[in-house]
């Protein structure tokens, strides 16, 4: 069932309200899978967004993450990357390289590669990733190097992908706070 947010039966005043709002019920969508809403709404959100805000915004970015998200699940490769590069240019601008939401835009970008099977440059943006994981929080310190390490097992290069998997394990026994499930599952596959 779709919910109807008549953008003309609200005062405009309300527009980053409305944006907000919009926002949430695409993620509602999203979370449930329901990928053509989740684009409906966020394609709303955005309208509104890049109305009220200047270009380069950071709610524009998350903006364009969702979607980028979204038309990854549908198959739709070359709209996710095209709104995955907005995304990663607004929050380079913004914020520092190595800010845990730029690495993960770049992250995105490097699993969209490896679904189209450009594992070569999925392997460089993983990599570009590694010069900060001294930065980053545990958990994202963990998906860098399990990233990096399955990346590499596809190429063919056991010796390394173990070597950044054994770092993987290493973030887990150095950090026990971090998500017990997050662990099974990574160190699982």
């Amino acid at each position: 069932q779709t919910i109807n947010l008549d953008a003309r039966k609200l005062p405009p005043v309300m527009d980053s309200v409305r944006a907000m709002v919009l926002h949430q019920v695409g993620n509602a969508y999203s979370i449930f899978g329901e990928w053509d809403s989740a684009i409906h709404y966020a394609n709303q959100t955005l309208e509104i967004r890049h109305r009220i805000l200047p270009p380069n915004h950071l709610t524009i970015a998350y903006s364009e993450n969702s979607l980028g998200v979204a038309y990854s699940y549908l198959e739709e490769y070359e709209e996710s990357l095209r709104h995955y590069h907005k995304a990663e240019s607004i929050l380079e601008e913004r914020l520092r390289p190595g800010h845990t939401q730029t690495i993960q835009i770049k992250t995105n970008i490097a699993v969209l590669y490896e679904d189209l099977g450009l594992f070569w440059e999925a392997l460089d943006r993983h990599k570009e990733n590694l010069k900060y994981v001294d930065q980053l929080a545990p958990e994202a310190q963990m998906a860098a190097y399990f990233n990096l390490g399955s990346t590499l097992g596809v190429l063919g290069d056991a010796e390394e992908a173990l070597r950044y998997m054994d770092l993987t394990e290493a973030v887990f026994d150095q950090y026990p706070q971090v998500n017990p499930i997050m662990k099974s599952k990574i160190l699982a596959e």
